[in-house]
């Protein structure tokens, strides 16, 4: 049974929103940045922090509690610290096909490459996108002139870990090798050419 550790912002709101629709069940949610309770009804236990990062008080609280196999949504661009990774199956979504589209934006770039967007998720390693494979979603492109890119990109991680998880028993991962691949990053001139895809 896996556990949730969320920074608390939109994409977790989002996530919380999806899975509690489909009845997703978490031993443990662990959320950074809340003030007060989170009610979720399917949870063993909710543990709630005033701290925004994944830090070493949260490393405690899973340590304490044995929690050994987490899905993670961290805050934007938040590295986790290597600690965390002794003795744990760490699940993150990413929203790009690995190894191919790495770093952020990468939405953007799938969209002008190859009109086709994967979300993938990933066994997170101290290497940044380099974890290993274990899933992979298709989506429909999105119209970026009606649809918010944020919404967009919140909903189908959201909806990739809810496939993963009602189907993970069926799985089987195939290796790809990743030669070094790029990072892509975001651009206004990106986004502008995005919104014109049909």
């Amino acid at each position: 049974m896996y556990s949730l550790l969320l920074n608390y912002n939109k994409r977790s709101k989002n996530y919380l929103k999806i899975f509690k629709k489909n009845k997703i069940y978490f031993n443990y949610i662990i959320v950074c940045n809340k003030k007060n309770n989170l009610k979720y009804p399917y949870s063993k236990k909710i543990l709630t922090f005033r701290n925004k990062k994944v830090d070493f008080k949260i490393l405690r609280a899973l340590n304490s509690n044995k929690i050994r196999k987490i899905i993670i949504s961290p805050g934007d661009g938040e590295i986790i610290n290597k600690n965390f990774f002794k003795n744990r199956e760490i699940l993150h979504c990413h929203p790009g096909e690995l190894p191919f589209f790495k770093g952020s934006g990468t939405i953007y770039y799938s969209m002008l490459e190859s009109k086709k967007i994967y979300c993938s998720i990933i066994k997170l390693n101290k290497r940044i996108d380099e974890g290993k494979v274990v899933f992979k979603k298709r989506f429909n492109l999105p119209n970026l002139k009606k649809n918010s890119y944020i919404e967009y990109d919140h909903e189908i991680r959201a909806k990739t870990f809810v496939n993963f998880l009602n189907n993970r028993k069926k799985l089987k991962v195939k290796k790809i090798k990743d030669n070094y691949l790029p990072y892509y990053i975001p651009h206004p001139i990106i986004r502008y050419l995005c919104k014109n895809i049909k």
